[in-house]
């Protein structure tokens, strides 16, 4: 949905957002400090709720070139019917755990124009997991909220996730072809 600090190069040593949880090497340090992939979230969006703590807390991520990393994404799930829910789910509720008040606010029209659309796309192709999910996201937004209150409490000194984040957004359809 947002697109954050990637290589410019893919054959250089950079820094960027953060790992994608099948290819992330974590130094314990942090890990002791921020905690692991949230419990609850189980699958999807987990890595990126830790590169945004990360991020908020002063960690780096960097790209290794050398690295080689298969995976074929979506290939434990695919079939089971279970992306539909936990994709959605995730993403809202890492996006409440994460962003600023004023960086939700200043996207909000994008946000729910993407959410409406991905939603009424999953109903009309018979996925109601999509409509639960966003109804288990008004579950947990008590305690996404309780979190938010600590996590930002950790938050480094001159830290702004507005300047990490891109203001070229993709178009719609863009959009829609990437969530499948």
């Amino acid at each position: 949905m947002v697109y954050l600090l990637k290589p410019e190069k893919n054959d250089a040593r950079s820094e960027v957002f953060g790992a994608c949880g099948v290819a992330g090497l974590y130094r314990g340090k942090m890990l002791q400090e921020l905690g692991f992939y949230p419990e609850d979230f189980f699958i999807y969006y987990e890595d990126a709720d830790l590169a945004y703590r990360a991020q908020r807390a002063g960690w780096k991520a960097v790209y290794q070139p050398g690295s080689l990393v298969y995976h074929l994404g979506s290939a434990t799930t695919s079939g089971m019917g279970i992306k539909n829910y936990y994709l959605p789910r995730n993403r809202l509720r890492s996006l409440l755990r994460n962003w600023e008040a004023t960086l939700i606010l200043k996207n909000l029209p994008w946000i729910l124009v993407y959410e409406w659309a991905s939603l009424l796309g999953a109903l009309l192709s018979g996925k109601t997991q999509a409509l639960k999910a966003r109804m288990d996201f008004l579950h947990f937004l008590p305690a996404d909220l309780r979190f938010r209150k600590s996590n930002f409490s950790k938050t480094a000194p001159g830290f702004k996730l507005g300047h990490l984040i891109s203001s070229r957004y993709p178009g719609l359809r863009e959009l829609w072809s990437a969530r499948r």
